[in-house]
């Protein structure tokens, strides 16, 4: 029971990783393809199908296949993972020399008293402002200094998104106006290499360094802004596999083989 519950649990820490649904065989190729070029180690689209239920009957995987997808969610193994899930959640423990005396608590419960009325009478003391208490004025300027730094860092991101929502466009044509050019099985290879290359190893670190540049001072929205970035320039460059004709792939790789 445990062994099938962790395998669950790795299941989804898999599609985290990959970051797509897995709803056509397409996307099984593609997580076969970035489980080896993040691992160094492969698993067949398959043998993904199966796991994931998308074939028919679904299988208990190989030890040997779960450590490798184990080792694709950043984890040493199988075993390993299966240690992280089953951990105990220790309970935080209170010794009776830290438990407080009863003369303790009635220390805490007068400075308690204390804290209130000090409270209640600084907030008197706001309700009730001296009568001829003077008021600074600010001036009208300072409330528009944000607005002009918020609307050129809205303007750059923005030319940067149709930049490279550009250039994902372009490799998506280049790389399809190859299919009447080539036998399926070179396509295949092409299709394979040519998105991992251009969307993870050219597009992926350049949205992030330059997103960075724009939103310098707030490491949270950088973040967000890149990701958002980054996955509109994915979903145009994933196209190339997802139109990927796979069972004529399949049907030629047999006749290659002499299958």
């Amino acid at each position: 029971m445990k062994d099938l519950q962790s395998i669950e649990q790795l299941k989804e820490a898999v599609r985290q990783t990959f970051g797509r649904t897995l709803d056509a065989p397409t996307d099984f190729d593609a997580l076969s393809a970035d489980i080896m070029r993040r691992t160094g180690e492969g698993v067949s689209s398959s043998t993904l199908r199966r796991l994931y239920g998308y074939v028919k009957p679904a299988v208990v995987p190989r030890p040997s296949t779960l450590s490798v997808l184990a080792r694709y969610v950043g984890r040493k193994g199988w075993s390993a993972f299966c240690d992280e899930q089953t951990l105990p959640h220790e309970e935080p423990i209170v010794s009776p020399a830290t438990q407080p005396s009863g003369r303790s608590m009635r220390w805490i419960v007068g400075l308690g008293l204390v804290a209130v009325v000090a409270l209640v009478g600084v907030g008197w003391f706001f309700l009730h402002p001296m009568e001829k208490m003077p008021t600074a004025d600010v001036p009208a300027s300072d409330t528009s200094v944000v607005a002009p730094t918020t609307d050129l860092r809205a303007e750059a991101y923005q030319q940067l998104c149709d930049r490279y929502q550009h250039e994902a466009q372009e490799f998506y044509q280049r790389i399809t106006a190859q299919r009447e050019t080539m036998s399926i099985l070179s396509y295949k290879e092409l299709v394979d290499s040519a998105y991992f290359a251009f969307t993870f190893d050219y597009l992926c670190p350049r949205i992030e360094t330059e997103v960075a540049a724009i939103y310098s001072d707030d490491q949270s929205l950088s973040t967000i802004r890149s990701e958002e970035l980054f996955g509109r320039c994915r979903d145009i460059c994933v196209r190339v596999i997802r139109e990927f004709d796979h069972e004529a792939w399949e049907e030629a790789f047999r006749r290659h083989k002499g299958l």
